[in-house]
Formats: structure tokens, sequence, C-alpha cells
């Protein structure tokens, strides 16, 4: 189909409904940690009920707790072990029986998969993160603009890919929809007043990006002048097809979005005992009125000093050591509650016969139920890494090669000691940005796969 030189701009914007980018906002804010977690802070900070009247007081209150907030992160921790176990035999392109150009291919991209110099190691390991985090992940596969023939293959940024449809008999791909923005200046000079906001669609064997300027408040053309509909900026043909394939993990399994509540629920536990012992760290000077209206009677003199009546007294009050107990004993149990939650799916998991794609006997030689969930987080990514390799295979003329995918799916992990992630683990959650989004138009198809939303 060719695409129309205009759309509005609402229909553009239009969402699948499985997509939620607030929802993905926030689990990726909980996964990274770090000032990602604290650009959203208000977010995940239960108010008391004096916060959230809006008194001075309040406001008070809530600002002094805010600078006491510090997300200890547990997740990140759990989500990157279970990466890191699922690939730790190393996992990488193999070929038998090919010859040395294919060899040079095939092998080339364990080093640089994406064009860009990322492994194919790497690309694998972005998406089982984006399968475990957001639940769908995203590769793209693009041509080497001087070879047709050199298939790159790069992930995509999930909280970008805003829209898609599937085959109803297949659920193959027919459709996507990526939305991405990138600083605009008319020249190198002006500071960065506008936004441009770029739709990159693809359809069947056609690619097209629309593109319209955001003011912060509504889109825009060049004149400043408001708009509904954005233009066809680029369009191209590829002889490979549909460039868009998608990881979607099965809901059941879909940790993140399972325990996200009590990890939100833990981090203002770990606060509110926080605030607590900071308030408690020195006695508390207390005043005592013998009289509620004796209160009136108390001035301070130039002196600086308090006039008591008879009866009044000014002491200092300790907190004793075991008050806050109870706050201690509710953040264990929701370490419990987080920890209990993954071994039940880990249980769910190893209970079912083909437990994930894995047969029983796989299933038998696991360690613990646990093992079994992280090995079936691999079998998404696994399976979509297979097509897009047959894919690449049949473009190319190599339908006979043999090519594997090596260390992903054969491992037999022990990650007992990863669930401790989740209850008094590092905050080792963080992870690089990969790179900034591109502003030609030309480069935009190719380079959808900007860094982490």
């Amino acid at each position: 189909m060719a695409f129309p030189t205009s759309v509005p701009i609402k229909v553009l914007d239009a969402s699948n409904p499985d997509f939620n980018g607030d929802l993905l906002g926030k689990y990726w804010a909980l996964y990274v940690g770090g000032d990602t977690f604290r650009e959203r802070l208000d977010e995940f900070i239960i108010k008391r009920e004096i916060e959230r009247r809006g008194t001075s007081i309040g406001i008070r209150s809530y600002d002094e707790r805010k600078k006491f907030a510090s997300y200890m992160n547990r997740l990140g921790g759990f989500v990157d072990g279970s990466v890191a176990q699922i690939m730790k035999d190393g996992v990488r392109l193999e070929v038998t029986g090919g010859t040395p150009d294919q060899d040079a291919y095939w092998h080339g991209l364990n080093l640089n998969c994406d064009g860009r110099g990322n492994s194919f190691a790497a690309v694998v390991r972005d998406l089982l993160i984006d399968e475990l985090v957001s639940r769908y992940a995203w590769a793209n596969v693009r041509a080497d603009k001087e070879d047709p023939e050199h298939m790159y293959i790069s992930r995509v940024n999930p909280m970008k890919v805003i829209d898609w449809m599937q085959d109803g008999d297949t659920g193959a791909l027919t459709y996507t929809k990526a939305r991405r923005q990138l600083e605009y200046r008319k020249s190198q000079y002006e500071p960065t007043k506008l936004m441009r906001v770029q739709w990159i669609l693809f359809d069947d064997k056609e690619l097209g990006i629309y593109e319209a300027l955001f003011n912060g408040r509504v889109y825009v053309d060049e004149a400043g002048q408001p708009i509904d509909k954005a233009m066809l900026v680029s369009s191209e043909v590829s002889e490979y097809g549909l460039q868009m394939y998608s990881v979607v993990g099965k809901r059941a399994q879909w940790v993140v979005d399972r325990v996200s509540d009590t990890v939100v629920l833990l981090f203002n536990k770990e606060l509110d005992l926080s605030f607590a012992l900071a308030e408690a760290a020195y006695p508390q000077l207390v005043l005592t009125v013998e009289e509620r209206g004796n209160v009136e009677g108390i001035i301070k003199s130039e002196l600086n000093m308090a006039v008591l009546e008879t009866g009044d007294k000014l002491e200092y009050l300790r907190i004793e050591p075991g008050t806050f107990s109870p706050l201690q004993d509710n953040i264990e149990s929701l370490k419990q509650a987080i920890h209990e939650t993954i071994q039940t799916m880990g249980r769910d998991t190893a209970s079912i016969p083909q437990a994930g794609r894995m047969s029983g006997e796989t299933v038998r030689e696991m360690r613990s139920p646990l093992d079994a969930l992280i090995a079936s987080f691999a079998w998404p990514v696994y399976e979509t890494l297979t097509k897009i390799v047959d894919d690449i295979k049949k473009f190319r003329g190599e339908e006979e090669l043999v090519v594997d995918i090596v260390g992903l799916v054969e491992q037999n992990v022990s990650s007992e000691s990863n669930i401790d992630e989740l209850d008094g683990g590092d905050d080792n959650g963080r992870r690089s940005e990969d790179g900034a989004g591109r502003s030609a138009e030309a480069q935009a198809a190719t380079e959808v796969e900007e860094g982490r939303g």
C-alpha cells in the first residue's frame, strides 16, 4: 500500500490496547532505579492523610519525607541476575557447513549484530530484559546500505512501539508503529524549544515516516501555527519485507507486573522507617502544659527564654528501641511476600508438562521451580530469533544452511541465590543507556532503537 501524504495526528497517536506507556514507564523506573526512579518519585510515595490535604503543614511534611526516600533496587537485581543466569554459558550463532562468505557473515553478527558494534549476545540480553520488564520486546531487521544482503538485527525500545497488528490465524505481525521524540532546532545556536515527533510505520514491505513539531502543549508547523495532521516525510520499499519482530512473554510469567505493587509498598515502608529513625535519632524537647489555657501565657522574652506557669514542665524524651519493631516486622513480611510470589510462579511453571516449551525431563533436571521459571523466560526470545534467522536465510538464499542459536535455552541454572536479590540484594539494577536517537530522516527507519525511555 502507498502511504497517504498526511494523516491526522490523533490517528497516529492511537495505540494498541496492550500498550500502556504510563505503566511501562513506572516498571522501567522500578527496574533502573537511580535518577530514573527519582524523576517519578511522586508517583511512588504514598501520601499520608495530612499530606493529601494540601495544607502548609502537610506540604512541609511531604517534602521532608522525600528527602529520606532511597529506593533499594532489588527488582533490578533480580531481572539482571535472571538474565545473567540464562546467558551464563555464552549466547552465540554457530554455522555448520557454510562457505567462507557465509561463515564470515553469520559469525560476524556475533561481533556486530546491529551494525553499531553491539554483539549478538548484547542484543539478546536487551531483548530478555525488555521481555521481563515490559512483557513485549521488539527486534528490527534491516539491510546494510552498501550490501543489501547483509542484514542486521537490532533491539527496539519497547516504550517506542505503540501499535501493532497481527494475523488472526498465524499471529504473525502485519503492521507496527513506533513513536519517538527528538530535539528540534532551526540552527545549532538556538535553544531547544520544540520537539520533533516522528511516527515510523512498518507495513508489509513498505516503511513510512510521518513528522510534526510539538511545543509541549500542541502540535505546530514551523511557523508555530497549530496543526492536526502530520506529513509524510519519507517512505521506502524493502525487498526483505516487514522488518519488525515481537517477543511476547507469558502474562502469568510477567514477574515485574506480578510483584510491582508489593515492591512499591515495600519502598514506602522502608521510607517510613528511615524517616522515623531519623526523627528519633536525637532526644525530643517536649513542653507539657498543665492546663490547655496556659498555652496563651507562654511567651518568648527578649532573652529568648520560655516563661512557664506553675505545673508546666520542659523535658527531653527518648524513643524506646522497640518502638519501631512493628514497622520492621512489616518490612520483613513484604520481603517474604515477594519471595513467595516468585517461588509460586516457579512452581506453577514447573508443574506444566511443557513448562514454557521445556520437556518434562528438562524440568525434572532443574534444581528448583525457580530454575524452571528463569529458563522459561528464554523461550519467547529464542523462538523469535529463530524466526529471524530463518527469514534472513531465506532472503539470502541459504535455506539449507544450518545456523544454530547456542547457549540460550540449553542452560542448567542454579538460581536459589538469585531470588535473594528481592529480599536484600545489592542495588545493581542500573543499566547503561544504549545511545541517543538520531535526527536525520534517512536514518530514522533503521535507528528506531533508541536508549531506554
